[in-house]
C-alpha cells in the first residue's frame, strides 16, 4: 500500500467514524471495531459487566466464544463513554447490542457506502496501526488481539491510535476543518447544507469551519 493508499484509507475509516455518529449505537459498534480490533463474535457477545477501569485506563473483556475463549483490551475514554451511557439501562450480565452479526456487517457496508465489510474495516485499521508504529514496533497489535501486556499496549496505543488520541473524531476544530476540507474535495459535495446531512453535523459549525 503506497502513501496515497494509506492517505485515503485513513481517511475512509475516519469517515466511517464520523458519519456513523448519526446514530449512538451503531457509532457504537463502529468505535468498538476500530477501538479495539473486536471481532463481530466479540461485539455480540459484549456485556454491561465486561467494561472496567484499571487505574487511569479504561478496559474492557472481549469474548469472542460466549462463557469461555476472551480477552481484555484497553479501550480509547470516548467509546468507553459511549458504552456507559447506552448500557444505562440494562442489567449488568445483559448484551449490551443485539445485533447478529449480518447487521454488524450492513452497519460497516451502509456508513462506507458500499465500500467496506466488517473485515475490510477491521484489515485497514490494523494496516495503518503498522504504518504507525514507527518507534513501538508492530508487536503491541498481536499482544493486543491477544489481551497481552495490557499496560504496554496501552501506552502504545496512545501513542499510534488515531482513535486514542482523537484524530479520528471531529471534536477537535482543527480536525475538523482538515476532515471537512477533505470530505469536500473527495466527494465534491460543497454545499454546507448537504455536507452537515451527509457528515451528521451541525449545518452552523460546518459553515464556521469552512469559512476559517
Amino acid at each position: 500500500m503506497n502513501d496515497n493508499e494509506l492517505l485515503r484509507t485513513e481517511f475512509d475509516i475516519h469517515c466511517i467514524n464520523v458519519i456513523s455518529g448519526k446514530s449512538i449505537k451503531e457509532h457504537a459498534v463502529v468505535r468498538l471495531l476500530v477501538s479495539t480490533l473486536a471481532s463481530a463474535d466479540e461485539i455480540i457477545n459484549l456485556r454491561k459487566s465486561d467494561l472496567k477501569i484499571k487505574g487511569n485506563e479504561q478496559i474492557i473483556r472481549l469474548t469472542s466464544i460466549k462463557g469461555s475463549k476472551s480477552r481484555l483490551s484497553p479501550i480509547d475514554n470516548k467509546t468507553y463513554k459511549i458504552l456507559d451511557e447506552i448500557s444505562q439501562s440494562i442489567q449488568k450480565e445483559d448484551n449490551i447490542f443485539n445485533y447478529s452479526v449480518e447487521e454488524i456487517n450492513e452497519i460497516i457496508r451502509r456508513y462506507s457506502g458500499g465500500r467496506y465489510t466488517f473485515k475490510k474495516l477491521r484489515d485497514s485499521v490494523i494496516r495503518i496501526l503498522q504504518d504507525s508504529a514507527f518507534f513501538e514496533g508492530s508487536d503491541f497489535i498481536k499482544d493486543l488481539v491477544e489481551g497481552k501486556d495490557i499496560s504496554k499496549t496501552f501506552i502504545a496505543l496512545q501513542d499510534t491510535h488515531p482513535m486514542f488520541s482523537g484524530m479520528w473524531d471531529i471534536d477537535d476544530e482543527e480536525v475538523a476543518r482538515d476532515f471537512i476540507r477533505t470530505f469536500v474535495s473527495r466527494t465534491g459535495i460543497e454545499d454546507p447544507r448537504k455536507i452537515a446531512e451527509e457528515i451528521g453535523e451541525d449545518e452552523k459549525r460546518v459553515i464556521q469551519l469552512l469559512g476559517d
